[in-house]
Protein backbone atom coordinates (compact mmCIF):
# COMPACT_ATOMS: atom_id res chain seq x y z
CA UNK A 1 0.00 0.00 0.00
CA UNK A 2 1.35 3.49 -1.13
CA UNK A 3 2.33 5.64 1.95
CA UNK A 4 0.09 8.59 0.71
CA UNK A 5 -3.06 9.02 0.19
CA UNK A 6 -3.40 9.59 -3.17
CA UNK A 7 -1.54 7.13 -3.72
CA UNK A 8 -3.41 4.64 -1.89
CA UNK A 9 -6.84 5.71 -4.04
CA UNK A 10 -5.12 5.48 -7.48
CA UNK A 11 -4.17 1.94 -6.50
CA UNK A 12 -7.19 0.99 -5.24
CA UNK A 13 -9.61 2.95 -8.08
CA UNK A 14 -6.82 1.12 -10.70
CA UNK A 15 -8.12 -1.75 -12.92
CA UNK A 16 -5.35 -4.11 -11.66
CA UNK A 17 -6.50 -5.43 -8.15
CA UNK A 18 -10.03 -6.05 -10.26
CA UNK A 19 -8.33 -7.81 -13.07
CA UNK A 20 -6.20 -10.07 -10.32
CA UNK A 21 -9.34 -10.83 -8.22
CA UNK A 22 -11.40 -11.27 -11.46
CA UNK A 23 -8.02 -13.85 -12.80
CA UNK A 24 -7.91 -15.39 -9.10
CA UNK A 25 -11.53 -16.40 -9.05
CA UNK A 26 -11.87 -17.71 -12.56
CA UNK A 27 -9.02 -19.78 -11.85
CA UNK A 28 -11.35 -20.95 -8.25
CA UNK A 29 -14.44 -21.80 -10.28
CA UNK A 30 -13.18 -24.95 -12.04
CA UNK A 31 -11.83 -27.87 -10.10
CA UNK A 32 -9.92 -29.02 -12.68
CA UNK A 33 -8.36 -25.40 -13.71
CA UNK A 34 -4.83 -24.80 -12.78
CA UNK A 35 -4.05 -21.35 -14.56
CA UNK A 36 -6.17 -18.37 -15.43
CA UNK A 37 -5.20 -14.92 -17.27
CA UNK A 38 -6.91 -11.74 -18.66
CA UNK A 39 -6.24 -10.88 -22.29
CA UNK A 40 -6.43 -7.54 -23.35
CA UNK A 41 -6.61 -6.04 -26.95
CA UNK A 42 -3.63 -3.75 -28.03
CA UNK A 43 -3.01 -2.00 -31.31
CA UNK A 44 -1.42 -3.53 -34.02
CA UNK A 45 -4.01 -6.81 -33.32
CA UNK A 46 -2.39 -8.09 -30.34
CA UNK A 47 -3.42 -9.63 -26.64
CA UNK A 48 -1.45 -9.53 -24.46
CA UNK A 49 -1.45 -11.17 -20.95
CA UNK A 50 -2.18 -8.13 -18.38
CA UNK A 51 -3.06 -10.37 -15.15
CA UNK A 52 -2.68 -13.85 -14.91
CA UNK A 53 -2.98 -16.63 -11.80
CA UNK A 54 -2.06 -20.41 -11.47
CA UNK A 55 0.29 -21.40 -13.71
CA UNK A 56 -0.28 -18.68 -16.30
CA UNK A 57 0.76 -16.19 -13.60
CA UNK A 58 5.08 -16.35 -14.64
CA UNK A 59 3.55 -15.39 -18.52
CA UNK A 60 2.12 -11.95 -17.34
CA UNK A 61 3.32 -9.72 -20.22
CA UNK A 62 3.25 -12.13 -22.86
CA UNK A 63 1.80 -11.26 -26.42
CA UNK A 64 -0.10 -13.25 -28.98
CA UNK A 65 -1.44 -12.29 -32.15
CA UNK A 66 -4.87 -11.93 -32.92
CA UNK A 67 -4.55 -13.93 -35.40
CA UNK A 68 -3.72 -17.77 -35.32
CA UNK A 69 -4.44 -17.83 -31.69
CA UNK A 70 -7.83 -19.22 -30.12
CA UNK A 71 -7.68 -15.98 -27.88
CA UNK A 72 -8.33 -13.98 -31.10
CA UNK A 73 -10.63 -15.90 -32.60
CA UNK A 74 -12.78 -15.47 -29.38
CA UNK A 75 -12.70 -12.08 -29.79
CA UNK A 76 -13.48 -11.80 -33.26
CA UNK A 77 -16.31 -14.47 -33.35
CA UNK A 78 -17.36 -13.09 -30.02
CA UNK A 79 -18.33 -16.72 -28.94
CA UNK A 80 -16.40 -19.12 -25.85
CA UNK A 81 -13.87 -21.28 -27.08
CA UNK A 82 -13.15 -24.43 -26.21
CA UNK A 83 -9.68 -26.69 -26.67
CA UNK A 84 -9.64 -30.60 -25.07
CA UNK A 85 -6.06 -30.88 -26.32
CA UNK A 86 -3.73 -27.56 -27.58
CA UNK A 87 -1.04 -30.13 -29.04
CA UNK A 88 -3.64 -31.47 -32.42
CA UNK A 89 -6.12 -28.27 -31.88
CA UNK A 90 -4.61 -26.29 -35.37
CA UNK A 91 -6.81 -22.80 -33.75
CA UNK A 92 -4.17 -22.89 -31.09
CA UNK A 93 -1.01 -20.53 -31.02
CA UNK A 94 1.61 -23.45 -31.04
CA UNK A 95 4.68 -21.59 -29.98
CA UNK A 96 2.49 -19.79 -26.94
CA UNK A 97 1.17 -23.44 -25.91
CA UNK A 98 4.79 -24.94 -25.95
CA UNK A 99 6.00 -21.97 -23.69
CA UNK A 100 3.20 -22.64 -21.36
CA UNK A 101 2.65 -26.18 -21.16
CA UNK A 102 -1.56 -25.42 -21.46
CA UNK A 103 -3.36 -28.69 -22.81
CA UNK A 104 -7.07 -27.68 -22.15
CA UNK A 105 -8.49 -23.98 -22.92
CA UNK A 106 -11.97 -22.39 -22.78
CA UNK A 107 -11.70 -18.71 -24.09
CA UNK A 108 -14.47 -16.00 -22.87
CA UNK A 109 -14.81 -12.44 -24.91
CA UNK A 110 -15.50 -9.75 -22.78
CA UNK A 111 -17.50 -7.04 -24.26
CA UNK A 112 -16.54 -3.16 -24.27
CA UNK A 113 -19.69 -1.67 -25.46
CA UNK A 114 -20.23 0.00 -28.65
CA UNK A 115 -16.68 -1.25 -29.01
CA UNK A 116 -17.41 -4.81 -29.14
CA UNK A 117 -15.21 -7.70 -27.84
CA UNK A 118 -11.64 -6.02 -26.22
CA UNK A 119 -10.57 -8.74 -24.12
CA UNK A 120 -10.42 -12.24 -23.39
CA UNK A 121 -10.99 -14.49 -20.05
CA UNK A 122 -8.69 -17.64 -20.29
CA UNK A 123 -8.86 -20.39 -18.49
CA UNK A 124 -6.70 -23.45 -18.98
CA UNK A 125 -5.40 -26.98 -17.87
CA UNK A 126 -2.31 -28.48 -18.38
CA UNK A 127 -3.69 -31.91 -18.62
CA UNK A 128 -6.27 -32.66 -21.92
CA UNK A 129 -9.76 -32.86 -21.82
CA UNK A 130 -10.03 -31.00 -18.42
CA UNK A 131 -13.49 -29.25 -19.07
CA UNK A 132 -17.09 -29.75 -20.13
CA UNK A 133 -20.32 -28.40 -21.82
CA UNK A 134 -21.38 -27.02 -18.58
CA UNK A 135 -18.22 -25.11 -17.59
CA UNK A 136 -18.67 -22.96 -20.71
CA UNK A 137 -22.46 -22.63 -19.70
CA UNK A 138 -20.96 -20.91 -16.20
CA UNK A 139 -18.52 -18.80 -17.88
CA UNK A 140 -20.98 -17.59 -20.39
CA UNK A 141 -23.04 -16.77 -17.19
CA UNK A 142 -20.56 -14.46 -16.05
CA UNK A 143 -19.61 -12.60 -19.44
CA UNK A 144 -21.74 -9.48 -18.50
CA UNK A 145 -21.30 -8.80 -14.91
CA UNK A 146 -17.07 -9.07 -15.48
CA UNK A 147 -17.92 -7.03 -18.31
CA UNK A 148 -19.40 -4.32 -16.85
CA UNK A 149 -17.01 -4.44 -13.65
CA UNK A 150 -14.43 -3.70 -15.80
CA UNK A 151 -15.75 -0.93 -17.43
CA UNK A 152 -17.28 0.18 -14.22
CA UNK A 153 -13.41 -0.22 -12.88
CA UNK A 154 -11.83 2.29 -16.25
CA UNK A 155 -14.68 4.70 -15.42
CA UNK A 156 -14.31 5.30 -11.32
CA UNK A 157 -10.29 5.11 -12.06
CA UNK A 158 -11.01 7.98 -14.98
CA UNK A 159 -13.03 10.29 -12.62
CA UNK A 160 -11.07 10.12 -9.25
CA UNK A 161 -7.69 10.41 -11.47
CA UNK A 162 -9.12 13.88 -12.62
CA UNK A 163 -10.68 14.83 -9.39
CA UNK A 164 -7.50 13.73 -7.47
CA UNK A 165 -5.22 16.02 -10.04
CA UNK A 166 -4.40 19.51 -8.41
CA UNK A 167 -6.04 22.53 -10.20
CA UNK A 168 -4.81 25.72 -10.58
CA UNK A 169 -4.50 27.85 -7.13
CA UNK A 170 -5.93 25.13 -5.03
CA UNK A 171 -4.32 24.82 -1.87
CA UNK A 172 -2.83 21.97 -0.19
CA UNK A 173 -6.11 21.82 2.67
CA UNK A 174 -8.72 21.75 -0.22
CA UNK A 175 -6.65 18.77 -1.81
CA UNK A 176 -6.53 17.14 1.44
CA UNK A 177 -10.11 17.58 2.17
CA UNK A 178 -11.06 16.51 -1.47
CA UNK A 179 -8.62 13.33 -1.53
CA UNK A 180 -10.21 12.43 2.30
CA UNK A 181 -13.51 12.76 1.09
CA UNK A 182 -12.56 10.13 -1.91
CA UNK A 183 -11.06 7.25 0.24
CA UNK A 184 -14.03 7.84 2.68
CA UNK A 185 -17.02 6.95 -0.04
CA UNK A 186 -14.45 3.99 -1.85
CA UNK A 187 -13.32 2.33 1.60
CA UNK A 188 -14.01 4.04 5.44
CA UNK A 189 -10.30 1.93 6.40
CA UNK A 190 -8.62 3.26 3.80
CA UNK A 191 -7.08 7.06 5.07
CA UNK A 192 -6.60 5.23 8.88
CA UNK A 193 -4.95 2.45 6.73
CA UNK A 194 -2.25 5.08 5.18
CA UNK A 195 -1.54 6.84 8.07
CA UNK A 196 -0.87 3.47 10.01
CA UNK A 197 1.52 2.50 7.12
CA UNK A 198 3.30 5.42 7.18
CA UNK A 199 3.64 5.79 10.70
CA UNK A 200 4.73 1.92 11.02
CA UNK A 201 7.36 2.76 7.92
CA UNK A 202 8.80 5.64 10.29
CA UNK A 203 9.43 3.05 13.21
CA UNK A 204 10.97 0.63 11.17
CA UNK A 205 12.89 3.22 9.17
CA UNK A 206 14.40 5.03 12.27
CA UNK A 207 13.86 2.01 14.58
CA UNK A 208 11.96 3.60 16.96
CA UNK A 209 11.81 1.15 19.81
CA UNK A 210 13.02 0.31 22.68
CA UNK A 211 13.75 -3.25 24.30
CA UNK A 212 12.90 -3.62 28.38
CA UNK A 213 13.42 -7.43 29.93
CA UNK A 214 11.14 -8.57 32.39
CA UNK A 215 13.28 -11.68 34.74
CA UNK A 216 11.16 -14.91 34.81
CA UNK A 217 12.12 -16.29 38.03
CA UNK A 218 12.54 -20.51 39.16
CA UNK A 219 9.83 -20.65 41.80
CA UNK A 220 11.45 -23.22 43.51
CA UNK A 221 14.92 -20.90 44.11
CA UNK A 222 13.87 -17.75 43.68
CA UNK A 223 16.86 -17.08 41.54
CA UNK A 224 16.32 -15.90 37.58
CA UNK A 225 16.12 -18.28 34.74
CA UNK A 226 15.85 -15.79 32.21
CA UNK A 227 14.31 -13.03 30.85
CA UNK A 228 11.72 -12.04 28.41
CA UNK A 229 12.35 -9.13 25.65
CA UNK A 230 9.28 -6.74 25.50
CA UNK A 231 9.40 -4.13 22.66
CA UNK A 232 7.80 -0.58 24.06
CA UNK A 233 6.95 2.72 21.44
CA UNK A 234 7.06 6.09 22.68
CA UNK A 235 3.31 7.10 22.67
CA UNK A 236 1.68 3.65 21.85
CA UNK A 237 1.04 0.67 23.34
CA UNK A 238 2.96 -2.58 22.23
CA UNK A 239 -0.10 -4.37 21.64
CA UNK A 240 -2.16 -1.77 19.26
CA UNK A 241 0.98 -0.73 17.23
CA UNK A 242 1.98 -4.49 16.44
CA UNK A 243 -1.77 -5.11 15.42
CA UNK A 244 -1.50 -2.15 13.43
CA UNK A 245 1.35 -3.60 11.36
CA UNK A 246 0.05 -6.36 10.93
CA UNK A 247 -3.29 -4.86 9.23
CA UNK A 248 -0.83 -2.57 6.62
CA UNK A 249 1.35 -5.89 5.95
CA UNK A 250 4.11 -4.74 8.36
CA UNK A 251 3.49 -7.45 10.85
CA UNK A 252 6.58 -9.37 10.01
CA UNK A 253 9.01 -6.16 9.52
CA UNK A 254 8.20 -5.04 12.83
CA UNK A 255 8.68 -7.94 14.46
CA UNK A 256 11.78 -8.71 12.84
CA UNK A 257 13.51 -5.20 13.43
CA UNK A 258 11.87 -6.24 17.71
CA UNK A 259 14.08 -8.90 17.52
CA UNK A 260 16.78 -7.44 16.50
CA UNK A 261 16.70 -5.48 18.91
CA UNK A 262 16.70 -7.78 21.45
CA UNK A 263 19.47 -9.78 19.62
CA UNK A 264 21.81 -6.91 20.50
CA UNK A 265 21.45 -7.19 24.42
CA UNK A 266 22.22 -11.44 24.65
CA UNK A 267 25.97 -10.72 24.72
CA UNK A 268 24.95 -8.43 28.16
CA UNK A 269 23.31 -11.25 29.71
CA UNK A 270 24.71 -13.53 32.08
CA UNK A 271 25.19 -17.12 30.85
CA UNK A 272 22.83 -18.72 32.87
CA UNK A 273 20.11 -16.81 31.95
CA UNK A 274 17.67 -17.69 28.73
CA UNK A 275 16.12 -15.34 26.05
CA UNK A 276 12.41 -15.18 25.24
CA UNK A 277 11.68 -13.32 22.00
CA UNK A 278 7.84 -13.19 20.65
CA UNK A 279 7.08 -13.38 17.23
CA UNK A 280 4.26 -14.61 15.49
CA UNK A 281 3.35 -17.98 12.81
CA UNK A 282 3.85 -15.27 10.27
CA UNK A 283 7.44 -14.38 10.99
CA UNK A 284 8.85 -18.01 11.42
CA UNK A 285 7.05 -19.26 8.26
CA UNK A 286 8.55 -15.72 6.80
CA UNK A 287 11.87 -17.61 6.69
CA UNK A 288 13.69 -14.67 7.50
CA UNK A 289 13.93 -15.47 11.20
CA UNK A 290 16.79 -17.48 11.44
CA UNK A 291 18.62 -14.91 10.34
CA UNK A 292 18.17 -12.72 13.11
CA UNK A 293 19.16 -15.35 15.57
CA UNK A 294 22.53 -16.36 15.30
CA UNK A 295 24.42 -16.72 18.63
CA UNK A 296 27.29 -18.73 20.08
CA UNK A 297 24.51 -20.80 22.34
CA UNK A 298 21.30 -21.28 20.41
CA UNK A 299 20.25 -23.15 23.61
CA UNK A 300 19.98 -20.27 25.46
CA UNK A 301 17.07 -18.91 23.35
CA UNK A 302 13.31 -19.09 23.31
CA UNK A 303 10.97 -18.57 20.65
CA UNK A 304 7.65 -17.14 21.89
CA UNK A 305 4.60 -17.52 19.71
CA UNK A 306 2.84 -14.59 20.53
CA UNK A 307 -0.76 -15.31 22.12
CA UNK A 308 -4.19 -14.09 20.25
CA UNK A 309 -2.72 -15.88 17.06
CA UNK A 310 -3.44 -18.76 15.09
CA UNK A 311 -1.22 -21.73 15.16
CA UNK A 312 -2.28 -24.40 12.83
CA UNK A 313 -0.51 -22.80 9.84
CA UNK A 314 2.54 -24.54 12.05
CA UNK A 315 3.75 -27.80 12.22
CA UNK A 316 7.07 -29.06 12.95
CA UNK A 317 8.65 -28.77 9.74
CA UNK A 318 8.25 -25.30 9.60
CA UNK A 319 9.88 -25.10 13.12
CA UNK A 320 12.71 -27.59 12.41
CA UNK A 321 15.18 -25.57 11.11
CA UNK A 322 14.90 -23.29 14.52
CA UNK A 323 15.07 -26.52 16.93
CA UNK A 324 17.89 -28.39 14.95
CA UNK A 325 19.92 -25.04 15.83
CA UNK A 326 19.37 -25.92 19.40
CA UNK A 327 16.18 -23.18 20.09
CA UNK A 328 13.78 -23.37 22.66
CA UNK A 329 9.63 -23.05 21.54
CA UNK A 330 7.30 -21.84 23.99
CA UNK A 331 3.60 -21.17 23.21
CA UNK A 332 1.84 -18.46 24.91
CA UNK A 333 -1.63 -17.43 25.68
CA UNK A 334 -2.48 -21.09 27.19
CA UNK A 335 -5.33 -20.95 29.25
CA UNK A 336 -6.96 -18.30 26.89
CA UNK A 337 -6.75 -17.48 22.93
CA UNK A 338 -5.69 -19.52 20.38
CA UNK A 339 -3.28 -22.26 22.67
CA UNK A 340 -5.42 -24.96 23.37
CA UNK A 341 -4.19 -28.80 24.21
CA UNK A 342 -4.71 -29.82 20.78
CA UNK A 343 -1.88 -27.58 19.62
CA UNK A 344 0.36 -28.26 22.34
CA UNK A 345 0.30 -31.72 21.50
CA UNK A 346 0.56 -31.43 17.95
CA UNK A 347 3.94 -28.45 18.67
CA UNK A 348 5.30 -30.44 21.35
CA UNK A 349 6.77 -26.79 23.25
CA UNK A 350 9.43 -26.52 25.73
CA UNK A 351 7.51 -23.91 27.54
CA UNK A 352 4.17 -23.68 28.30
CA UNK A 353 3.37 -20.45 29.47
CA UNK A 354 -0.35 -20.22 31.43
CA UNK A 355 -2.13 -16.12 30.64
CA UNK A 356 -2.66 -14.03 32.99
CA UNK A 357 -6.24 -15.32 32.76
CA UNK A 358 -5.61 -18.26 34.50
CA UNK A 359 -3.14 -16.57 36.61
CA UNK A 360 -4.66 -14.17 38.13
CA UNK A 361 -7.18 -15.34 41.35
CA UNK A 362 -5.63 -18.77 41.11
CA UNK A 363 -5.40 -18.96 44.85
CA UNK A 364 -8.63 -18.16 45.55
CA UNK A 365 -10.67 -19.88 42.44
CA UNK A 366 -10.59 -23.75 42.74
CA UNK A 367 -11.25 -24.01 39.16
CA UNK A 368 -8.42 -21.85 38.43
CA UNK A 369 -6.10 -23.91 40.90
CA UNK A 370 -7.82 -27.24 39.34
CA UNK A 371 -6.86 -26.31 36.00
CA UNK A 372 -3.41 -25.35 36.59
CA UNK A 373 -2.43 -28.41 38.20
CA UNK A 374 -3.78 -30.38 35.14
CA UNK A 375 -1.75 -28.12 32.85
CA UNK A 376 1.84 -28.71 34.91
CA UNK A 377 1.11 -32.41 35.32
CA UNK A 378 0.35 -32.53 31.74
CA UNK A 379 3.63 -30.78 30.83
CA UNK A 380 5.59 -33.13 33.06
CA UNK A 381 4.60 -35.83 31.04
CA UNK A 382 5.39 -34.22 27.31
CA UNK A 383 8.61 -32.85 29.12
CA UNK A 384 8.20 -29.34 29.20
CA UNK A 385 8.39 -26.41 31.75
CA UNK A 386 5.65 -24.48 32.58
CA UNK A 387 5.90 -19.94 33.11
CA UNK A 388 2.90 -18.66 35.02
CA UNK A 389 2.86 -14.90 33.67
CA UNK A 390 1.25 -11.80 35.04
CA UNK A 391 1.69 -12.92 38.70
CA UNK A 392 1.05 -9.87 40.86
CA UNK A 393 0.00 -10.62 44.11
CA UNK A 394 1.59 -12.78 46.76
CA UNK A 395 -1.38 -14.90 46.86
CA UNK A 396 -1.11 -15.91 43.75
CA UNK A 397 2.46 -16.58 44.10
CA UNK A 398 1.92 -18.64 46.94
CA UNK A 399 -0.74 -20.65 45.02
CA UNK A 400 1.33 -21.15 42.15
CA UNK A 401 4.04 -22.23 44.22
CA UNK A 402 2.03 -24.91 46.07
CA UNK A 403 0.81 -25.78 42.84
CA UNK A 404 4.20 -26.36 41.87
CA UNK A 405 4.67 -24.30 38.50
CA UNK A 406 8.29 -24.16 38.22
CA UNK A 407 8.24 -20.96 36.65
CA UNK A 408 7.03 -17.24 37.05
CA UNK A 409 7.09 -13.66 35.74
CA UNK A 410 5.16 -10.43 37.53
CA UNK A 411 5.37 -7.38 38.50
CA UNK A 412 5.76 -8.61 42.10
CA UNK A 413 8.92 -11.21 40.91
CA UNK A 414 10.09 -7.97 38.37
CA UNK A 415 8.94 -5.45 35.92
CA UNK A 416 9.72 -5.13 32.51
CA UNK A 417 13.33 -2.56 32.92
CA UNK A 418 16.30 -1.36 30.17
CA UNK A 419 19.08 -4.05 30.51
CA UNK A 420 21.09 -1.73 32.53
CA UNK A 421 18.79 -1.33 35.59
CA UNK A 422 18.17 -5.44 35.52
CA UNK A 423 19.09 -7.08 38.64
CA UNK A 424 21.42 -9.79 36.72
CA UNK A 425 22.83 -11.67 39.94
CA UNK A 426 22.13 -15.48 40.87
CA UNK A 427 20.96 -13.64 44.10
CA UNK A 428 17.45 -15.38 45.65
CA UNK A 429 14.58 -12.79 45.67
CA UNK A 430 13.54 -11.95 49.22
CA UNK A 431 10.45 -12.74 49.06
CA UNK A 432 11.01 -15.93 47.37
CA UNK A 433 14.30 -17.07 49.58
CA UNK A 434 12.75 -19.97 51.18
CA UNK A 435 13.44 -22.83 49.02
CA UNK A 436 10.37 -25.07 47.98
CA UNK A 437 10.12 -29.24 48.17
CA UNK A 438 11.34 -30.15 44.75
CA UNK A 439 9.17 -31.16 42.50
CA UNK A 440 9.46 -34.32 39.92
CA UNK A 441 11.34 -33.94 36.95
CA UNK A 442 9.44 -33.73 33.56
CA UNK A 443 9.49 -37.11 32.03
Amino acid sequence: MPTTLVGAIQQVTGSTELLDRIVAQALALFEDADGASLEVRRSGDWLEYVSAAGSLAPFVGLVLPVTGSLSGLALTSGMVQRCDDALVDGRVDRAAVLRTSVRSILCVPLSGGAEGSVAVLKVSSTRPGAFRTQDIRALERLVDFVGVALGASASLARVTAAVLSTAPGQDADEHARTAKFVANVISPDLAADVADRREVEQVLETEAIDIVLQPIIDLRTGRPDGVEALARFAGHPPDAMFARAHRVGLGVDLELLAVRRAMHLFDRLPAHLSLSVNVGPATIISGRLAHELVVADPSRLIIELTENVRLDVLDESTLGRLRRDGMRLAIDDTGAGWAGLTEILRLRPDVIKLDRALTTGVGQDVVRTTLAEAIVRFSRTIGARVTAEGIETPGDLHALRRIGVPLGQGWILGRPVPVRALDLSRRPLARLSTPQPAHPAPA
